[in-house]
């Protein structure tokens, strides 16, 4: 006979689980840590993202939700609403 802990404790578990608390079912849900970062600079072609000058990039701050970020990048891209060349993007890092 092979030995199974749900065979052998199962039963067990299932009982306790009606009289005690499971601490992991039982607690407030865990949010998720966001990062974005809000960065722009010049760009070679307005279809892409290939920026000209990697050392001139400016960066607009970290953020921890995506309202602020997106607040930060759309006050960044009206500043340089006449300049094509010049594209702000928002990079979620985790």
């Amino acid at each position: 006979m092979i030995f199974s802990w749900d065979h052998a404790y199962g039963a067990v578990v299932r009982q306790a689980k009606g009289r005690y608390v499971d601490m992991n079912e039982n607690t407030a849900p865990q949010t998720k840590k966001e990062l974005f970062v809000v960065f722009g600079g010049r760009v070679s072609d307005t279809r892409e993202k290939d920026f000209t000058d990697i050392g001139k990039l400016d960066v607009r701050g970290f953020f921890d939700g995506y309202e602020e970020a997106l607040a930060a990048w759309r006050a960044a891209s009206q500043l340089n609403v006449d300049d094509a060349f010049t594209k702000y993007v928002i990079v979620r890092l985790w």
